[in-house]
């Protein structure tokens, strides 16, 4: 099996070390994608699909993409022309020295990491604070979350069971009734919680002055998830409200 004796991206030419145009654009795309966001085994999934090997004999896989994410030549140094800007590879060594760090130490950090669905970034902890400080600031924001899907899996498992039932030639009404009870009943206690919840918070954050910072109590008693979609967090409160960033 044999190993490419120059990186992915560049050729021989006349003894000269040169740009290969259709592996140097698959280079910068590999750059921007993880910059924007994409792991490691998202941008091998994408370059399994197309048609440039990284050589003939060998499968695209992650440890050819760290490789390439951290070669310092395609910006053009010990001599290699430079095939993305210097800002670029910066800005992909920042990302992959997020997930060098060690294990965060410090309480909120590790109440965020048990929240977060999604890479918790140096931008996670700000951003969190000032959505929890806009409750602080203005706590009628909170409120009850009154859907039918606040029962959960719970009222649709009841439904089924109705269905069932008065799909039945004979119907037992007996039966239906003390279904259609219970599905009130679920939607009453999920309602129930959800008012509990908005009242709870509501008179936490009325009496609450802005953080200077992140309290992981404050964290911990008022928030069930916080979500990260391209850089922008938004929240899941205890009362199964969303709330993010206007």
């Amino acid at each position: 099996m044999s190993n490419r004796k120059i990186p992915f991206g560049y050729q021989m030419a006349m003894g000269k070390i040169e740009i290969a145009a259709s592996e140097a654009a698959l280079v910068q795309e590999i750059f921007d994608r993880y910059v924007l966001g994409a792991s490691y085994k998202e941008l091998t999934d994408m370059l399994k699909k197309q048609q440039i090997t990284y050589q003939p004999d060998k499968l695209w896989n992650k440890n050819m993409v760290a490789r390439m994410l951290e070669d310092r030549r395609y910006i053009g140094e010990k001599g290699f022309p430079a095939v993305i800007e210097k800002e670029t590879f910066h800005r992909a060594d920042e990302k992959r020295g997020l997930k060098r760090c060690p294990v965060p130490k410090t309480a909120v950090q590790k109440v965020l990491h048990r929240l977060c669905e999604g890479t918790v970034t140096a931008d996670t902890e700000p951003q969190v604070l000032a959505l929890l400080n806009k409750l602080a600031e203005n706590p009628e924001r909170i409120r009850p979350q009154q859907t039918l899907s606040d029962a959960g899996g719970q009222v649709a498992e009841i439904q089924q069971k109705l269905s069932a039932v008065m799909e039945q030639q004979s119907v037992d009404e007996a039966a239906a009734n003390r279904l259609i009870m219970q599905i009130a009943a679920a939607q009453y206690e999920s309602l129930n919680s959800s008012e509990y919840e908005t009242e709870r918070l509501q008179r936490r954050f009325g009496g609450m002055v802005p953080m200077s910072e992140l309290d992981a109590e404050v964290l911990r008693a008022s928030v069930s998830a916080v979500h990260i979609r391209r850089g922008k967090v938004s929240l899941t409160l205890k009362n199964r409200q969303v709330i993010e960033m206007r």
